[in-house]
């Protein structure tokens, strides 16, 4: 599996050679995606890869297996999400966006120029494209921790019958919870006036 410092370095690498743009938006914030929405983002992640999904691909990713956790999808599906990986990678280093970028400050209450107000193109570039993805997804993405419990509670609602989702929506949630917690680690409800958190930092 890519490793975290493999990640990095690839998109710094990416982040240098290649200019800022932006591109199509895919869905929108909100609700949470739609099956087909979701699909259409891995198709836009593989190509970007340079591996486009084979209709074998997205015939798996629509398939629903009861994995107990999404760790266990991924070592199931393990070049399927280095693929995504990769593809997200080269798409934030060009700060590609898949909902419109004005849905961040109607969905969170600023821009990211005014949340990150010392932040240079490269970063600003990498987290357009990661708060545009998680709006795409939904907005309100739920934590590891988080998906486990509410899985055990409906479990055991429904006598012990396991839920399941379809691979592409555990792949696609694992993704966005390992790049938000090496860029963008959010506290819960704690929020941090940028001021105060970049004082902090200095």
């Amino acid at each position: 599996m890519i490793t975290i410092c493999t990640a990095i370095s690839v998109f710094v690498c990416l982040a240098v050679l290649l200019p800022g743009c932006s591109g199509d938006a895919i869905g929108g914030g909100g609700a949470a995606a739609s099956l087909k929405e979701q699909l259409a983002v891995t198709q836009k992640l593989a190509s970007a890869a340079g591996a486009p999904l084979s209709d074998a691909d997205l015939a798996r990713l629509q398939r629903s297996k009861p994995y107990s956790t999404n760790n266990e999808a991924l070592l199931d599906n393990q070049a399927l999400y280095e693929t995504f990986l990769r593809g997200y990678l080269y798409l934030a280093a060009k700060g590609e966006t898949f909902a419109s970028p004005a849905e961040i400050k109607a969905q969170f209450g600023k821009t990211l120029k005014e949340n990150y107000p010392e932040a240079n193109d490269t970063f600003l570039r990498f987290a357009t494209t990661y708060w545009t993805f998680r709006l795409c997804l939904g907005g309100e993405v739920e934590s590891e921790a988080m998906v486990w419990l509410r899985d055990k509670v409906e479990d055991a609602a429904l006598g012990g019958s396991l839920q399941e989702q379809p691979l592409v929506s555990m792949l696609l949630s694992a993704l966005e919870v390992q790049i938000s917690g090496l860029f963008f680690p959010t506290p819960g409800r704690l929020s941090v006036e940028p001021e105060e958190r970049e004082a902090t930092q200095t």
